[in-house]
């Protein structure tokens, strides 16, 4: 997953990731969901690799909020529904 970072001359201290499970697999009965838990990035990356970390086939949407170095959190912006493990899991963050 990626996305852009905001513009200006703002100092980073990272980013805030919430995946939000949508749908489960197909056919997967046996799924926990656990309460949803934000992936700290580290200063101002742009780009995370969830595939070992979310369910293929699963449907999610994101949160992502930025971090800056005073500590003060923005408002968090939601993506589109993904399906993880197509391509549609391949795209920028909208």
């Amino acid at each position: 997953m990626s996305w852009s970072a905001p513009p200006g001359g703002t100092t980073l201290a990272g980013n805030l990731i919430t995946p939000v499970l949508v749908k489960p697999p197909e056919g997967d009965q046996d799924m926990q969901v656990y309460p949803y838990a934000p992936i700290k990035t580290r200063s101002a990356a742009t780009r995370l690799e969830l595939g070992k970390v979310l369910a293929r086939g699963a449907t999610y949407r994101f949160e992502v909020a930025t971090v800056v170095d005073e500590g003060r959190i923005s408002t968090a912006a939601s993506s589109a529904t993904v399906v993880m493990g197509t391509a549609s899991d391949k795209g920028p963050l909208p």
